[in-house]
């Protein structure tokens, strides 16, 4: 049995056809504001993700001389 996809009316479907609706819109200012918030939400997305994934003394802040000589180096980083 063949799916047509006209009639799947799954949640993913529905969004995705939403969402299509508002990026292929004939209005650019409507087009602009949705990959707009498309971006925004996967970028503060991908650094909620990065932020509470990486070590705490990964992010670089602090200088290796700020360190002191028996503390070791953040993710495996030679000072």
């Amino acid at each position: 049995m063949a799916l047509d996809a006209n009639t799947d009316s799954g949640p993913l479907t529905r969004g995705s056809r939403a969402l299509g609706r508002y990026v292929n819109h004939g209005n650019p200012l409507v087009r602009f504001v949705s990959l707009w918030l498309i971006c925004a939400t996967l970028f503060v997305a991908a650094w909620y993700v990065g932020y509470h994934l990486l070590p705490a003394d990964c992010s670089g802040r602090r200088t290796p001389r700020a360190r002191s000589p028996s503390t070791p180096a953040p993710c495996g980083r030679s000072s």
